[in-house]
């Protein structure tokens, strides 16, 4: 296990849009880390530019596709959300991360 947990958060993505046929590249967003099994706990939130919650987990694993709503049947606009990550790990003191920052949804 690494000392140190590294977090690359990307800043933009080319989600598929109604259900078209995507290349599978860049097409959703999810953190990624250097060692997902030093990850305890996770939460990611990302906010349209008025700060309205579009879309959350808890799982690290997970995909934004650029869904939004509570039933996910409808898709965000091309434009800039900001995203919140906290992470608590095992290779950090108790009191975890919190890193902000944004992405651009381009179809």
């Amino acid at each position: 296990i690494p000392s140190v947990l590294d977090i690359y958060v990307p800043n933009a993505f080319t989600p598929s849009y109604n259900g078209a046929s995507s290349p599978g590249i860049n097409d959703a967003f999810r953190c990624e880390f250097s060692n997902l099994d030093a990850v305890d706990s996770f939460q990611l939130k990302i906010y349209n530019r008025w700060g309205i919650l579009v879309w959350e987990t808890n799982d690290p694993e997970e995909y934004w596709q650029g869904e939004v709503g509570p039933d996910g049947l409808h898709f965000s606009q091309n434009d800039v959300y900001i995203w919140q990550v906290k992470v608590q790990s095992n290779t950090w003191v108790k009191n975890g991360k919190e890193l902000r920052g944004h992405v651009t949804i381009i179809r």
